[in-house]
């Protein structure tokens, strides 16, 4: 799998700006008002503070997220194999799909089928 990392690094943090706007909403990035994403209210009123806030959290999450992701899988073949036998295939490891595929999305933008 490619990595590009062509990201701002981390680490990101969400910061409360309703206080000068008309609705809740978040600018996440690596300090404040240096914006890598504005999270505000959808077009739905149901759209609450808290989710708002939950939105703005997960994206600053994602720098650390996907580093612990990479850490993850750095070590887990040979672990997969050690534990499993030598003809054993960690590829086969659904955790490992999942987490290959998030990276995946997060590098290319794509998924393992395409």
């Amino acid at each position: 799998m490619e990595e590009r990392n062509e990201f701002t690094p981390g680490p990101w943090k969400a910061f409360d700006v309703s206080e000068m706007h008309d609705e809740p909403r978040f600018m996440v990035g690596p300090r404040e008002f240096c914006s890598i994403a504005e999270v505000r209210a959808g077009s739905t009123e149901a759209e609450e503070t808290g989710d708002v806030a939950a939105n703005a959290r997960l994206i600053a999450a994602a720098p650390a997220l996907y580093e612990a992701l990479r850490e993850l899988l750095s070590g887990h073949d040979n672990l997969y194999v050690a534990h499993f036998g030598p003809n054993s295939n960690p590829l086969d490891d659904i955790a490992a799909k999942a987490a290959r595929s998030a990276l995946l999305l997060a590098n290319t933008g794509g998924t393992e089928n395409g």
